[in-house]
């Protein structure tokens, strides 16, 4: 049952280093009330990123009321492009995460409907949802396209995505707008949202993990604080390497 003193969020991601942690604040903010997770291909895969989910769901501890529903395999019109130089060949690299032990009979208990059961679970809320989207948008146009009437159950879509200055892909592209640039064109034009909020990139990278704050998550000195630390610092490497940033943006 949704806490009615919380904001009732779902969370359309891609895991991904920087999703997995978006899905733990979405899980344990005081304000939010997490009433699912989908995945869809972006950072790596979608194989990878729904496993990536399962497993963040599982170290983190949620508690299995939380659906986790496998979205689109692919772009709307265009060939998929990953971001491996930065997350790796598993979306998340540098530590040996545990597997969900329940992931395969999950995964086989699905089927191919996933709109619909993304749309139904925010339908049975009862009352107005934040759709949060932190990587491509592909499943959120889907979803606009064949469930318009979705609107009447959303307060709002807010996205990651886009840039006003240089982009991350190109000198005036964003990996997520890039990754599916139909899908992004369907969001904002779509008459079925009733708010769009847009976090471009110049805004994500005013919120980085600098070295205090991963001092801080070190001296916790535990197994989930350890499996995080380690997260962070391949994250924070190949940042580094790839756009010159001292601490990666979270």
């Amino acid at each position: 049952m949704v806490d009615i003193r919380k904001k009732p969020i779902w969370l359309d991601c891609d895991p991904g280093h920087d999703d997995a942690f978006a899905i733990i604040l979405a899980a344990y903010h005081p304000s939010l009330e997490l009433i699912g997770i989908s995945t869809v291909v972006g950072n790596q895969t979608l194989d990878r990123t729904t496993q990536n989910a399962y497993k963040v769901a599982y170290i983190a501890g949620l508690p299995n009321n939380i659906p986790i529903i496998r979205g689109c395999e692919e772009a709307l019109c265009r060939k998929q492009i990953k971001f491996s130089e930065v997350h790796g060949q598993t979306g998340l690299d540098g530590t040996d995460i545990p597997e969900h032990p329940e992931y395969k009979t999950l995964i086989k208990q699905q089927d191919e409907n996933y709109l619909w059961n993304i749309y139904q679970k925010i339908v049975d809320v009862g009352r107005p949802v934040t759709l949060i989207a932190t990587g491509s948008l592909t499943n959120i146009a889907l979803l606009l396209k064949v469930f318009p009437q979705i609107k009447n159950s959303l307060s709002e879509i807010v996205l990651i995505g886009g840039c006003i200055g240089l982009g991350n892909m190109t000198p005036s592209a964003e990996f997520n707008f890039m990754s599916d640039p139909d899908a992004a064109h369907i969001v904002f034009t779509s008459p079925h949202v009733p708010r769009l909020v847009m976090i471009p990139l110049e805004l994500t990278h005013t919120v980085c993990v600098t070295p205090n704050v991963s001092e801080r998550l070190r001296s916790l000195a535990t197994p989930f604080s350890s499996i995080l630390d380690h997260l962070l610092h391949f994250f924070a490497a190949t940042y580094k390497q790839v756009f010159q940033f001292d601490s990666p943006p979270l």
